[in-house]
């Protein structure tokens, strides 16, 4: 089983693959006084620098970044000499091949003229200087500090419990085979495996920062409706003849024939930022996982195709080859979104990449490294979501031993949860079919178990 402290592949550019963030295996015992002293220093440290760079006084970024144009500029009037020039007309990125994308046109700025100031003088609005950079960056640690010591205390609790799942290769060859004493576990709605407790509330964590961006489909609305479907659709509740129903208002423009095609790995933050616009649009995806050392999809990606980051998106029913996170949110809103505005915490802006990494850093390390697999020939059929914990250890489970898998997301509203309870008789997150053996099965860390003896390779 991956522990959370194994090393960890790059989580601080783009591409996911400069720096690494090596974190020391726990010592043998569970004495893990020396991991607190990293932690704490760690931490001191993190906090340190971004009160650092909140500060006003320091004279770097976060003066433009997070303060108010009021307390940048001395509280003077400025006078021009002559009137501003509109600003030019620019255009999308030339990497966006699609022709919708491609046509395109940002707004130009207004000029001082159309917001009704003379081209004579600026006035500046007076008042004191504020620096919101230092009041987020001080919650956003305070946060983050006990975010991380939360997930450490729990880690060392989950590592000690004599009854928890731990997940290990079984000795064979390279032949694809389910155990002779498998059985699929009998779902069970809201009920946590036993001894695995901790082990979801880790998954949890990452969500939090986020706001649980991608628990909703886009455009999600309950409503009342006749219980007449005999039960074959999904609905929150039935009483009296009546359900209680969610679905999309803004259900996707249009939906892809063929699945969109996705490179990505678990623990990046940029990817997930794909993962959650896909959720959020109800898109199917074919995921091809590149966890770090990976020989199959990571070595064709960057060895073959050339690529240089991740995620990496390609659309085989338009062709469009998209080759960065906010490049591929934005083709994905403009051709299966109906051009629908595309929301805040999806968008490029300084909390977005905050939340982000806030995410990453706790859940570090499962589901970022290479385990050694057997490969399947037909990719597996993941039905979740983003933000489910549940969801999530079934993902980095795929995601480590680098198993191609269709995910169909079953965000509130979508219209996947009626196709699943008409293919499983029930709703619940998350369930996997595997085509190779004939497997389907509920439960997260009994479908992570069952990946693990059925495609993992004993070192």
């Amino acid at each position: 089983f991956r522990l959370p402290f194994l090393p960890m592949s790059s989580v601080l550019d783009e591409a996911c693959d400069t720096v690494a963030i090596p974190l020391p295996p726990p010592p043998t015992g569970m004495k893990v006084s020396g991991m607190d002293r990293r932690w704490t220093l760690g931490l001191v440290g993190l906090v340190a620098f971004a009160l650092v760079w909140a500060s006003p006084s320091s004279g770097i970024v976060s003066t433009t970044l997070w303060a108010s144009p009021a307390s940048v500029m001395p509280n003077t009037v400025r006078p021009l000499t002559s009137a501003p020039q509109p600003v030019a007309q620019t255009q999308p990125p030339a990497r966006m091949a699609h022709a919708a994308i491609a046509s395109r046109v940002s707004k130009p700025v207004p000029t001082m003229m159309a917001r009704g100031l003379t081209p004579h003088a600026v006035p500046l609005a007076p008042g004191p200087r504020r620096s919101w950079g230092l009041y987020t960056a001080c919650l956003a640690g305070v946060l983050l500090t006990l975010a991380l010591g939360l997930r450490l205390q729990a880690w060392r609790a989950l590592h000690k419990a004599p009854d928890r799942i731990v997940m290990t290769a079984v000795a064979g060859d390279g032949e694809i085979k389910v155990p002779d004493d498998f059985k699929p576990p009998e779902p069970k709605t809201f009920a946590l495996p036993k001894g695995e407790e901790l082990r979801v509330l880790l998954a949890a964590l990452p969500a939090v920062p986020r706001l649980y961006l991608g628990i909703i489909v886009n455009g999600w609305a309950p409503s009342v409706a006749n219980d007449d479907d005999g039960g074959q659709q999904y609905s929150i509740a039935r009483l009296f003849g009546k359900k209680l129903v969610e679905k999309s208002t803004t259900p996707p423009a249009t939906r892809p024939e063929q699945p969109l095609q996705l490179w990505e790995f678990q623990g990046c933050p940029y990817c997930r930022k794909v993962r959650e616009a896909i959720t959020f649009l109800d898109l199917d995806v074919q995921f091809f996982p590149c966890p770090k050392d990976g020989p199959t999809y990571r070595a064709d990606a960057k060895g073959t195709r050339g690529w240089k980051t991740f995620p990496h998106m390609i659309d085989p029913n338009t062709g469009a080859d998209l080759a960065s996170s906010g490049e591929i949110i934005d083709y994905l809103f403009e051709i299966y979104g109906g051009g629908a505005q595309v929301p805040f915490l999806l968008g490029s802006n300084p909390l977005n990449m905050v939340t982000l990494f806030m995410a990453a850093l706790l859940r570090i390390g499962p589901g970022s490294s290479y385990v050694a697999s057997r490969k399947p020939a037909k990719p597996l059929e993941l039905w979740a979501y983003e933000p489910s914990p549940f969801s999530v250890i079934a993902r980095e489970t795929l995601s480590e031993l680098e198993l191609p898998h269709i995910l169909h997301p079953c965000a509130r509203g979508s219209a996947n949860r009626d196709a699943l309870v008409a293919r499983a008789g029930r709703f619940q997150v998350p369930y996997l079919e595997d085509p190779n053996t004939g497997v389907k099965m509920f439960e997260s860390t009994a479908i992570a178990k069952y990946l693990y003896d059925v495609y993992a390779l004993p070192k």
